[in-house]
C-alpha cells in the first residue's frame, strides 16, 4: 500500500541542474513571484523542485499550475509513474513547465499531486512591474 508523501520543499526556480556524478541539485533563480512589464505573456520554462519524503510505493505525479481567479489550469507536467521505495529516504522530484501563457495579473497556483490527491500548493503572483 503508497503512504502519502510528506513534502519538505515545493519550489519554482528558472532552471534546476543535475551534476552528472553526484547527483547533487543546484536550483538556478529561485522565484516567488512573475513580474512582466505587458501581458499576455509567454514564460519559458519553469522549473518545480519538490523534496518528498515519508514514500513508499508506486507513485503518478503532476504539478499543475491554476489561475485562481477562475481556476483555469495553466500548465501541467506529469510524471505517470515512478517507485518510491524507502519511507525514511527523501527524495527530489523535478518537474519542467514550458511555453507557459499568463493573460492577465493575478495570483496562481502551483499544486503538487500525488495519485489524484493534492498534497502541496504554493500560490505566487504575477504582477506588472
Amino acid at each position: 500500500m503508497n503512504s502519502i508523501p510528506q513534502v519538505n520543499a515545493l519550489l519554482l526556480c528558472d532552471q534546476v541542474i543535475v551534476d552528472k556524478y553526484t547527483g547533487k541539485k543546484t536550483l538556478v533563480g529561485i522565484f516567488e513571484n512573475i513580474n512582466t512589464k505587458k501581458f499576455p505573456i509567454q514564460h519559458p520554462s519553469i522549473s518545480v523542485y519538490a523534496n518528498l519524503t515519508d514514500a513508499k510505493g508506486v507513485y503518478k505525479i503532476k504539478v499543475t499550475i491554476d489561475d485562481l481567479s477562475n481556476g483555469h489550469e495553466v500548465g501541467e507536467a506529469v510524471i505517470p509513474e515512478i517507485t518510491l521505495g524507502d519511507r525514511l529516504a527523501t527524495n527530489e522530484i523535478i518537474m519542467n513547465l514550458q511555453g507557459l501563457r499568463f493573460d492577465h495579473a493575478g495570483k496562481y497556483a502551483l499544486n503538487l499531486n500525488v495519485n489524484g490527491e493534492l498534497i502541496a500548493s504554493k500560490t505566487f503572483l504575477l504582477q506588472i512591474v
